[in-house]
């Protein structure tokens, strides 16, 4: 699973989950103002990006491309109700907000390098004592 994470097949995949889950919790679900076009926005784009990260997968690890397509439909049809309840539960919002953000820093992870900070040194050739 983690070569799959780090795959960048697994990284669409995973912002194709995070990404709804992030509209969501971030804008607040009204049918007549711009929040439902975020939100059908997101939808729309979690499905391409769930078409591009699957059909990039089914040739390197054909396991978790058969799990993406089990796994994506159902995750997409669930979420229009999951919004709607949403609307009244800003805890549920909040979560669905912390979902995509962690969705979001897994996807990001590996693309960020590791900063190493090393010790301070002294120049060569100056004394540290002071004057």
């Amino acid at each position: 699973m983690k070569d799959f994470v780090a795959s960048i097949s697994g990284r669409i995949l995973t912002v194709a989950v995070a990404l709804p889950l992030l509209a969501g919790g971030l804008v607040a679900w009204n049918t007549d103002g711009p929040g439902a076009v975020w939100i059908i926005g997101s939808v729309f784009a979690a499905i391409l990006l769930g078409i591009f990260g699957t059909g990039w997968a089914i040739r390197e690890q054909f396991s978790y491309a058969l799990l993406a397509v089990l796994f994506l439909p159902p995750a997409l049809f669930a979420y229009t109700p999951l919004v709607a309840l949403a609307a009244g539960a800003p805890a549920l919002r909040t979560a669905m907000l912390l979902a995509g953000i962690a969705l979001a820093a897994l996807a990001l992870r590996p693309s960020v390098p590791r900063l190493r900070f090393a010790p301070a040194r002294s120049a060569p050739g100056h004394s540290t004592a002071p004057l």
